[in-house]
């Protein structure tokens, strides 16, 4: 498994899991809907990127920032949330967080960056293949050029 995404809205971790896909064709993506089941998956796939929600049902999201990185410090380890302030950012990264992104500003520049940091010693070089019109478009409104 390439990444793991810990979202509890389906729609938006479906969104976020169906552009990774075909921005990298091949990538290898699981999801959990909570901390406990992320931890979980986590555990079983060690996937070297992890995209994880703050609020998640079942516990705070960096709970399982600070678990995952506990356990793997060289996991890339991305919060992913609609709380964009400089207190949540600040919170990420003390939590250990290599990487904090707001949903709403959510781009194939700032995404696929990750995800080529993140593989790109595993997998060789991986090569992004977001067309030209989603490269500063966001997730939850139309593409930018």
């Amino acid at each position: 498994m390439d990444a793991l995404i810990v979202e509890d809205s389906v729609v938006f971790r479906e969104v976020v899991r169906s552009l990774l896909c075909s921005w990298f064709p091949g990538l290898r993506v699981c999801v959990a809907g909570g901390v406990e089941e992320g931890h979980a998956r986590y555990r079983e796939h060690a996937p070297p990127l992890v995209l994880v929600d703050i609020g998640l049902p079942d516990g705070s999201g960096l709970d399982l920032v600070r678990r995952i990185k506990g356990e793997s410090p060289g996991t890339t380890v991305a919060v992913c949330t609609s709380h964009d302030g400089p207190a949540y950012e600040e919170a990420s990264r003390a939590a250990g967080a290599d990487a904090f992104l707001a949903k709403s500003a959510l781009d194939g520049k700032g995404l696929g960056g990750l995800v080529r940091r993140a593989l790109g010693s595993r997998r060789g070089e991986v090569e992004l293949l977001i067309p030209p019109s989603e490269r500063g478009g966001k997730t939850g409104g139309k593409p930018q050029p």
